[in-house]
This record gives C-alpha cells, sequence and structure tokens, in this order.
C-alpha cells in the first residue's frame, strides 16, 4: 500500500471527504471554516491509507484498487474522530478560567444576605 496508484490515491481520497463531511453533518465541530474541512479531509485520508495496511484485507474491495471500503472507512472515522476530539482537549486546555467557573455555585449555605 506505500506505492499507490492514482485510482487509489482517488478512493481514499473519496473516502476521506465522505467521512469529513459525515462529521461535519453530524458533530458540527467548532471551527466551520474551510481549513478545518480540509484538515480533517487529510486526517480521514492518512486515516483510510493506514485503516487499509492494519485493519488488513477484508470486506469489499474498489475495483481495479488495492483498496478494501470497510478497513479504509474505519481507519478514516477513526482519524477524523481522533483529531476533532484533540482539537477540542487542546482548546478547553488553552482557554483560562474565569472567576464565574470558578466559584462555587450559591445555594443556601453559602448565600449572602
Amino acid at each position: 500500500m506505500i506505492g499507490l496508484t492514482f485510482s487509489s490515491f482517488l478512493a481514499l481520497l473519496v473516502i476521506g471527504a465522505a467521512c469529513a463531511l459525515f462529521f461535519r453533518s453530524i458533530l458540527k465541530p467548532r471551527p466551520l471554516g474551510i481549513a478545518a474541512y480540509m484538515g480533517q479531509l487529510i486526517a480521514g485520508w492518512l486515516g483510510a491509507w493506514i485503516g487499509s495496511a492494519v485493519v488488513g484485507h477484508w470486506g469489499w474491495i474498489i475495483p481495479t484498487t488495492n483498496v478494501y471500503v470497510l478497513p479504509a472507512l474505519s481507519g478514516s472515522l477513526a482519524a477524523i474522530y481522533a483529531l476533532i476530539e484533540s482539537v477540542r482537549i487542546i482548546e478547553t486546555l488553552l482557554t483560562p478560567l474565569s472567576l464565574r467557573d470558578t466559584l462555587a455555585p450559591a445555594n443556601e449555605k453559602t448565600k449572602v444576605v
């Protein structure tokens, strides 16, 4: 799978694009620009490429390519999900805590009259 033909590259690109569109419509991640979609597309393509090599050769194969659909699909979905969640984790770590978030909620014992 290291020496890709152009048809294999296009098949992986279509699988990555479909998975990126799926995640954009279902999860609605924070960054909504074209750059975020392109990042997800690249992650989807890499995940599909690695997934078809790591997960194995099972399921349907795309004719005239050496791409198996189910391993490529699962690898692409996993890579895009990992990218989205790592961006969310980094985003939450970089946001400063406001005073409102650190204070305890007022209840009857802590209420000041």
